[in-house]
């Protein structure tokens, strides 16, 4: 007997949603500091929920992690890192779990999903092609308006969470980053 694929379809898609967890609300953040530390830039900030505990009591999935990232380009919603030219991320850590502190030391990055052309021809529009790593991004960070960071939890067996968008001064970055950009 053959089974009508189309039946499969809409027989198996509702139950697959009907497994993805329902997450909270977006995680509201609140900036308190981008400052440079032992050589490193820490980007301190906090939440009004634990990331760490987003997940409902009886989910048989588990946060893995996380990562705050700052897409340096206008783009609409995070989805994939890598897919974005270029960005500051870091991992996150809890600083005071009690108090909902959050730190994560910054690096700049580049897209890995981004091919070769799609960059070179980023690079070109934005007048970048050529420059040194530290130019190009001393030049994006001044180009962007706001600097957005989001935090994306990685749950396991499940689809990524995120936080709403918290916005870091730009004068911040820059001087943090003062040594690194030079």
């Amino acid at each position: 007997m053959k089974i009508n694929n189309v039946f499969v379809l809409l027989f198996l898609t509702p139950l697959l949603f009907a497994c993805s967890t329902k997450y909270p609300q977006p995680a509201k953040l609140e900036y308190v500091s981008v400052i440079q530390k032992e050589n490193q830039v820490q980007l301190s900030f906090k939440a009004d929920r634990n990331l760490y505990d987003i997940l409902p009591k009886d989910s048989s999935s588990g946060v893995r992690g996380g990562r705050i990232i700052c897409p340096l380009v206008d783009i609409q919603e995070i989805n994939n890192e890598a897919e974005i030219p270029y960005y500051i991320s870091g991992l996150l850590r809890s600083k005071d779990a009690s108090n909902l502190e959050y730190y994560s030391f910054l690096t700049f990055s580049v897209g890995d999903s981004v091919g070769k052309a799609d960059l070179d021809r980023f690079n070109q529009e934005n007048k970048i092609d050529g420059l040194s790593m530290k130019k190009r991004y001393r030049i994006l960070v001044n180009k962007v308006e706001n600097i957005r960071c989001k935090v994306k939890m990685t749950v396991l067996y499940d689809k990524p969470y995120f936080s709403e968008y918290m916005i870091l001064p730009k004068g911040d970055v820059l001087k943090a980053f003062s040594n690194d950009l030079k």
